[in-house]
């Protein structure tokens, strides 16, 4: 009985392992079946960020107001 037990283990592990196998493959397949980001956009991407200082200074103020929400009701600064 316990050698059938092990063999059948080993055949559950084996088909498991097989079918997750399987799913990995086909959600790789559905995510690289084509390209993700063009070379022109790539491209438009690096000149564009010269124009990013107005996004930095948004973040940082919405960073500032985190941080002030942050704090509890007796005015202590969490350490998070």
């Amino acid at each position: 009985m316990l050698a059938f037990l092990k063999k059948w283990y080993q055949a559950y592990r084996e088909e498991k392992g097989a079918r997750l196998h399987a799913e990995v493959e086909a959600e790789r397949n559905v995510l690289c079946d084509k390209p993700i980001l063009k070379d022109s956009e790539a491209i438009n991407a690096l000149h564009d960020v010269s124009c990013g200082a107005s996004v930095k200074k948004e973040v940082l103020d919405w960073m500032a107001a985190a941080s002030q929400a942050m704090e509890d009701e007796r005015n202590r600064e969490r350490y998070y």
